[in-house]
């Protein structure tokens, strides 16, 4: 799986994470440095997209983000680099 535009904006657009098999059910989950939840999206496709905002809607600080992505087929971890100018 590959996320992109890593580092990540939130200003300019939506971070995706893409590459999935042909109408995976997608389980996206983004966690804080700490480990803590800071959003869980689900989704049908071959890709998800994160607008940088937490469960309650307000867009993230920067900071580093890492993320796990769950399909049928497996697991897909990364890491979110979010930069607000």
């Amino acid at each position: 799986m590959v996320s992109a535009p890593n580092p990540y904006n939130p200003n300019s657009g939506r971070l995706a994470v893409r590459n999935f098999p042909e109408r995976s059910f997608i389980e996206l989950k983004i966690y804080a440095l700490d480990g803590s939840l800071v959003r869980a999206i689900e989704t049908v496709g071959e890709m998800i997209e994160w607008d940088g905002a937490n469960d309650s809607g307000s867009v993230v600080a920067s900071g580093i983000y890492f993320y796990t992505a769950k399909t049928a087929v497996g697991t897909a971890k990364g890491k979110i680099t979010v930069v607000k100018k």
